[in-house]
């Protein structure tokens, strides 16, 4: 299977928050067809699935908020009704204030094993965006090994940047999973948003990358030039 490119809508939420629908439109205009919601600023997921399936556009993945507790069937209907199939949180709900134990990772890692049993009926699976603490060492263990030991149906988003050993860390990491996302992001800031471009652009060498995993993964379909 071919790997598909999705535009992540978080990097153009400013432009998204001006004019929604007229920066989904300039993006499908691109080229491309998959995008990555992030939240709906001036309007609404009902009026956005129209305009996703007006322009042909899918939302396989969404930033969304973790499906346990009072939100739980809010998100679950949510990301069904825009099609959906992983459930992405930006964070963890208490944000870094899970790394300073292993315990505490451990506890992190239940709460997403228990969001992706709510949603598993419905075929949907839970993923995890990382940061910075994910490194972090506690006990002489990195934070993020132990999330994914302790997350068996779930997965994890691992990030390098460049200058860093991007190929070996995905090699290492990929392991049981069966999606690999190669993202590229520029030296611009949030504040300074690249403009889209006027056509779709030529391929460019990537200055970042993540890795997601899935279950059941086949690393070595991947190529990394």
């Amino acid at each position: 299977m071919t790997p598909k490119i999705t535009v992540q809508l978080y990097s153009v939420r400013d432009l998204a928050k001006q004019d929604y629908a007229g920066t989904i439109r300039a993006i499908a205009e691109t080229g491309f067809g998959n995008v990555e919601p992030a939240g709906y600023p001036g309007t609404t997921a009902k009026d956005a699935a129209k305009l996703f399936k007006e322009l042909g556009l899918n939302a396989p993945s969404a930033h969304i908020g973790l499906p346990v507790g009072d939100a739980k069937n809010a998100i679950i209907e949510e990301a069904l009704l825009m099609g959906h199939k992983y459930l992405i949180t930006g964070c963890p709900p208490k944000f870094n204030e899970h790394y300073t134990s292993l315990d505490k990772v451990k506890a992190m890692a239940e709460l997403y094993c228990e969001a992706d049993a709510n949603v598993a009926p419905h075929g949907l699976q839970v993923g995890y965006h990382n940061h910075d603490w994910d490194l972090s060492v506690v006990d002489g263990r990195r934070s993020y090994q132990v999330f994914l030991e302790n997350t068996p149906r779930g997965f994890s988003t691992r990030s390098t940047y460049s200058g860093s050993p991007a190929q070996g860390s995905i090699r290492r990491h990929s392991s049981g999973r069966s999606a690999l996302v190669a993202r590229y992001s520029t030296s611009r800031t949030a504040s300074s948003p690249t403009p889209l471009p006027s056509r779709r652009p030529r391929p460019r060498a990537a200055r970042s990358w993540s890795a997601t995993r899935f279950p059941s993964a086949r690393p070595a379909q991947a190529k990394w030039t």
